[in-house]
């Protein structure tokens, strides 16, 4: 079992601080292991999550929910709630989340405390989760999010969004093409 000890010393050794890269042999039998130890007994070793974490890539903190539910037998997500809080717990479990899940996820967090169609528009990338924004937007406000931008902007505002929305479409589009082909 790999105690936070050897992982914080082996981290810093080698200087996988970020998440980007894959940190390597990594393994998330043992993860899950670190992060039930940090749960368990009185208290949270909120450390010892945030060198684990942090020290992974996302690939392999999306992994972790599967092995924790194969090792457990319990959701990692649930007893990850159940032990932390407030924006701590919000940043662990964000950082669980795919990419995609995570933009959507956000996506609908922003209209819950009412930011405009056309805040969300500009602050999330359009060219990069199009469909999301399609999608969530839908079952939001029962419209694509072209239609949502038209009712929410007017004038030459209005006609750069539209553009930008018609342009991240064709590029979703010719992207998907060249997968298929």
């Amino acid at each position: 079992m790999i105690t936070l000890e050897e992982l914080e010393s082996s981290t810093a050794q080698k200087g996988y601080r970020g998440s980007i890269k894959d940190f390597p042999g990594a393994d998330p039998l043992k993860d899950v292991e670190v992060l039930r130890k940090a749960m368990k007994g009185f208290g949270t070793d909120e450390n010892a999550i945030i060198e684990l974490l942090g020290a992974r890539s996302i690939k392999q903190r999306v992994a972790l929910i599967a092995a924790y539910k194969t090792t457990y037998g319990k959701d990692l997500i649930k007893d990850l709630k159940s032990e932390i809080s407030g924006d701590f717990e919000d940043l662990v479990l964000a950082m669980l989340k795919t990419p995609t899940l995570l933009d959507a996820s956000e996506l609908r967090e922003a209209i819950k405390v009412g930011w405009t169609i056309v805040s969300i528009a500009i602050i999330f990338p359009v060219h990069e989760c199009v469909s999301t924004k399609n999608a969530t937007c839908l079952s939001e406000y029962g419209k694509k999010l072209e239609d949502a931008i038209i009712s929410d902007t007017s004038g030459h505002f209005r006609r750069l969004l539209v553009s930008l929305c018609q342009v991240a479409l064709t590029m979703l589009c010719l992207h998907c093409n060249m997968l298929t082909s």
